[in-house]
């Protein structure tokens, strides 16, 4: 290969990574699609546009499963939400996924918070995440009731 022939060689490759990178659409805010799967009172999977995700949600913890409480709050969150369209917004303010790389977001069914839904049955509570508060702290906390079970 002739020396000029690799800076041209070099450019072209270049230019292919940049027309990736600009094609390349940010990961969109709000999300929509279908409860497919119950994994406990605060993990659930969505259908959305042929994807699948895992969802933690944002702002709550539940039992888990086998433990006090646990069974109760999944048995809550598939009545709640198994089979149903879902909106899911994650917070700026937070990582937009956890270290085991499920989306942190808050779920709306029907227009009501799936997390206040979980607090107000008393089958979760409030939680955040190394003192990082999140946008809906307060409304949480407002709803937050003590474990029922």
């Amino acid at each position: 290969m002739s020396q000029t022939a690799i800076p041209i060689v070099c450019l072209v490759g270049f230019a292919g990574l940049a027309g990736l990178y600009v094609g390349a659409r940010p990961a969109p805010d709000v999300i929509t699609g279908q409860v497919t799967h119950i994994m406990d009172g605060d993990t659930i999977g969505v259908r959305s546009s042929g994807d699948y995700l895992k969802v933690r949600l944002l702002g709550i913890d539940t039992p888990e499963s086998g433990k006090r409480c646990g069974s109760e709050a999944s048995e809550n969150m598939r009545r709640l939400a198994l089979g149903k369209q879902v909106t899911l917004r994650v917070d700026p303010s937070q990582a937009r996924e956890d270290r085991y790389g499920r989306l942190l977001a808050y779920a709306d069914v029907s227009g009501k918070s799936l997390q206040i839904a979980q607090l107000a049955a008393s089958l979760a509570r409030v939680y955040v995440y190394q003192g990082n508060d999140f946008d809906r702290l307060d409304a949480f906390s407002a709803a937050a009731k003590k474990l029922s079970c």
